[in-house]
């Protein structure tokens, strides 16, 4: 069971509000495997674990995913340079190390935070 605890529209779909409980078959098929939240990002988060070779659909567009995604993790959904701006709800949130491909896991190992540490500040 997963617990919605965000309202919205995604890809023109609306989504639980919160405090609703819909097991993951009872949510519309864009929404329940993936995210994206702003037509800026290159990036969605899996809703769910998400499997090596599957064929995600975001809004018209699939991405099939060269790895294991974990649920909570992101991917791209479209390719992304070394250096370039990784993009999330619209705002970057960090900049790829390596270059990217769509269906390609965005994490730590590829991307370093635009956020500077307390220790890079002084």
């Amino acid at each position: 069971m997963i617990i919605a605890s965000w309202l919205g529209v995604v890809n023109g779909l609306t989504l639980p509000g919160p405090g609703l409980e819909l097991p993951p078959e009872e949510w519309p098929m864009e929404a329940t495997r993936a995210l994206v939240l702003d037509r800026r990002d290159n990036v969605a988060t899996a809703l769910v674990g998400l499997g090596r070779g599957e064929r995600v659909s975001l809004g018209g567009q699939v991405v099939e995913l060269g790895e294991d995604i974990p649920r909570g993790h992101k991917f791209a959904i479209r390719p992304i340079a070394r250096g370039e701006e990784v993009v999330k709800y619209g705002q970057p949130i960090g900049r790829a190390t390596a270059d990217i491909a769509p269906g390609q896991h965005v994490h730590v190992h590829n991307v370093a935070s635009q956020r500077a540490t307390p220790k890079e500040q002084s």
